[in-house]
């Protein structure tokens, strides 16, 4: 008869009593006969009974009082997994329909249970065995593993709470021996719990084995290794402590050979759980179910992992080494290709801290050709791990090939990345750019942090889309460095130059045009520094065209590389920049003028460099360039050349006049105006005309020309017009009142000036041009 915990020899402190006697036991009995025959291959029916028996009163009245904790009812769903499990297993049914997992459930279950129903477990399982609702709703493998989970949660708490106080003792002054005895005597009851722990998860294994679950009986065995090296961490804790701010202590022999006596336990315990996750895929395997097989060896391999990371943390390399194998080994064996290529990323990773690059980089090779699933963020992982292994091996060449395979994955990863949007495909596109990087493929590089930063923008991450932007300015930076390197200088500048525009769109342009501030040491931005590596490509290469004779083209570079100097804020090599470049489109336009003085190559060479002279600062040499440049085109004009006209040879006049005022050449300017306003006539622009005469300060022509204008618009030649003009033109050499009044007199006797004749004026210019003056 089933003890109920209300009874006097069940449990004690209970806060609730049964309803009625019989009606209650007669309750009970039905319920547990319809779970008796439950049939556990129908899913259907296990659901239904499942979503019944949550409610089921004794059940659950149970739960509330063994179980406390915030979250009743999963305590609840955890004990009728348990409790189903319990029958399916009775009957040697599958237990794959219940919902719910056993290891799941016991770990629910462990942290919850109350002490007085902690008692009532441990007389469920004592030397004569107690009935209450532990046994009757668990299996005693169950209680044994539930009991076993509780011991080692309390030694685990006990055990943080004597080690906290031991540091506290240390930082009190208290002596090392006496501090190292307190810690042993309290320490002792806690690695007698761990003993019980494993105890009862041994009876729990045995009891699993028994009723043909080696699978759970795996799992409670490798607890059990877990455990052993709690243990054994516990007594190289003792054998070699930290005591801090104190030098260091000797070690103790004692402590040491007991943490060797549980590490050898530990792997006792290990290989047993392995035998029985082996003997677990065997039949599964005869049996063809290979979804058991698949699970039982990621459970398999999960053991080994543990088992190698416990000894590589605590420097066994040969032992964590051999446990990494074991683990990809039974992964493979039940086709778990990506759990494999897990265990061999760990184990290329203690091949990168031992030093051993080359066997590294095979295992994690191995790992990458072993998938055989589209290309994942576990591939490039492996490969940029390859990549970095051969580079400390020092075979650079070999590296970059498999950094460039890792970029290759991420950009394919990019364009099905479903999971995370533009997150992910942000996050593979920066990764994607970093390899391409190592591998030297900088424009993939630059290709890759374009998307990066197009994806970042999308998610309104600001921050991330200017270093986007700023790794993509460092690919054409090393870009440039390459060319440059190759004696490729105009495409290194413009490459520098590009990096420059990536560098002020990531904020690290000058200060005062919205950088977020320098990062280059001198004060000097990276937008600038780039800038001034373009310039000097530019200019190296100006000069080498030069020597060559190829000036036009030399004139060209030089005016890049004094633009890029400007822009890298060096105001006098960029003058110096432009100088040169003057001085190139002269030699380029004088040779040919020598050959054709109405060259287009000389025309276009010469105007060239009278703006190049002017952004030097040299204006006599630019008013030179511009009169060949004026002088060019009044021969194609004289010579009815297509596309020539007195409009434009008036434009390059009044330029010419610019550029002789600018250089202090008075008598220069008038000429340039006076023929700037005879072509503006010629070609009836009679407004320009009187502009040029105001600037040659012919205002009584400058006035007759306004009344032209008029007379050629068919009105009064002394049209109010007129006076608006004209009192423009005063207005900006002299803008006093009284001088206005003059105008207005000046203009009312105009009629009396001298005609305006034009062609004297360009007849003397076109005898110039030609030789005949």
């Amino acid at each position: 008869m089933v003890h109920q915990v209300n009874n006097a020899g069940g449990l004690v402190g209970q806060p609730w009593s049964p309803p009625t006697a019989e009606t209650a036991q007669s309750d009970r009995s039905a319920a547990q006969d319809r779970l008796k025959n439950v049939d556990f291959t129908d899913a259907d029916a296990v659901e239904q009974v499942y979503e019944r028996f949550r409610y089921w009163a004794p059940l659950t009245e149970f739960a509330r009082w063994a179980f406390v904790g915030a979250d009743q009812t999963k305590a609840i769903e955890a004990l009728l997994t348990l409790t189903m499990h319990k029958h399916a297993l009775a009957r040697d049914e599958r237990t794959d329909h219940i919902p719910g997992t056993w290891h799941d459930a016991l770990t629910t279950l462990a942290p919850q249970l109350s002490p007085c129903a902690l008692d009532a477990l441990m007389r469920s399982v004592g030397e004569v065995p107690e009935a209450n609702e532990f046994s009757e709703f668990l299996s005693a493998q169950d209680q044994w593993a539930l009991l076993g989970k509780v011991h080692q949660q309390q030694a685990d708490s006990d055990e943080r709470a004597v080690f906290s106080a031991l540091q506290q003792h240390w930082r009190d002054g208290m002596p090392h021996d006496e501090c190292l005895r307190h810690a042993q005597q309290n320490l002792e009851p806690i690695r007698a719990k761990r003993l019980e722990a494993i105890a009862a998860s041994q009876a729990a294994a045995d009891a699993c084995e028994a009723t043909g679950r080696p699978d759970w009986a795996a799992k409670l065995r490798g607890a059990i290794a877990e455990i052993w090296l709690r243990i054994a961490s516990t007594f190289d804790a003792l054998a070699q402590p930290e005591q801090p701010e104190q030098p260091e202590q000797p070690e103790q022999p004692e402590q040491a050979e007991q943490a060797e006596n549980a590490r050898a336990a530990a792997h006792t315990a290990y290989t047993e759980a392995r035998d029985c996750y082996r003997r677990t895929m065997d039949a599964a395997t005869l049996a063809r179910q290979g979804d058991v097989v698949e699970d039982a060896a990621r459970e398999a391999g999960q053991l080994d992992l543990n088992a190698a990371h416990y000894f590589a943390v605590n420097n066994r390399y040969a032992q964590a080494i051999a446990a990494y194998q074991d683990a990809i080994s039974v992964f493979l064996q039940g086709g778990a290709t990506t759990h494999a290529a897990d265990a061999r990323m760990h184990l290329g990773d203690l091949y990168m801290e031992l030093g051993e690059y080359l066997e590294a980089a095979d295992m994690y090779l191995a790992g990458v050709s072993e998938r055989l699933h589209d290309p994942s963020s576990t591939d490039a992982a492996l490969l940029g791990r390859a990549g970095n292994a051969l580079k400390r091996e020092g075979k650079g060449d070999q590296a970059k090939a498999i950094f460039e395979r890792a970029g290759d994955a991420l950009m394919k990863l990019t364009k099905n990345a479903r999971m995370g949007g533009a997150v992910a495909r942000a996050e593979h596109y920066d990764r994607a750019g970093e390899y391409y990087l190592q591998a030297g493929q900088y424009l993939k590089a630059i290709d890759a942090f374009r998307g990066a930063e197009n994806a970042h923008t999308k998610t309104r991450a600001p921050a991330a889309a200017r270093r986007a932007h700023e790794r993509a300015g460092d690919a054409y930076e090393r870009l440039a460095k390459e060319h440059a390197e190759r004696g490729e200088l105009r495409q290194a500048g413009d490459l520098f130059a590009l990096a420059a525009k990536e560098f002020v769109a990531a904020g690290l342009g000058p200060v005062g045009a919205g950088a977020a501030g320098f990062n280059v040491a001198g004060g000097v931005s990276r937008s600038e520094q780039a800038h001034g590596h373009a310039g000097e490509a530019y200019e190296q290469w100006a000069k080498d065209l030069a020597r060559r004779g190829e000036h036009g083209r030399a004139g060209d570079l030089f005016t890049l590389a004094a633009t890029e100097f400007a822009a890298a804020g060096w105001a006098e090599r960029s003058r110096q920049a432009h100088g040169h470049a003057g001085d190139r489109y002269m030699d380029h336009a004088r040779r040919h003028v020598a050959a054709d003085p109405r060259s287009a190559e000389a025309d276009t060479a010469a105007g060239k460099a009278g703006k190049a002279y002017r952004n030097a600062q040299q204006y006599e040499a630019a008013a030179s360039a511009c009169q060949m440049w004026t002088d060019i085109h009044l021969r194609q004009l004289l010579s009815n050349r297509p596309g020539t006209s007195y409009l434009t040879f008036a434009i390059r006049c009044r330029e010419l006049a610019q550029f002789c005022r600018a250089a202090g050449l008075r008598e220069a300017a008038y000429d340039a105006e006076m023929t700037a306003a005879a072509a503006f006539l010629e070609g009836e622009s009679f407004r320009s005309a009187a502009e040029a005469y105001s600037r040659a300060d012919e205002r009584d022509l400058a006035m007759r020309t306004y009344q032209l204008m008029n007379e050629w618009a068919g009105l009064d030649p002394l049209h109010p017009d007129i006076f608006d003009h004209i009192a423009k033109e005063y207005q900006a050499m002299d803008p006093v009142n009284l001088r206005l009044l003059y105008l207005v007199k000046a203009a009312q006797t105009a009629r009396g000036l001298n005609a305006v004749d034009p062609v004297e004026r360009l007849k003397v210019a076109a005898e110039r041009v030609l030789g005949t003056a």
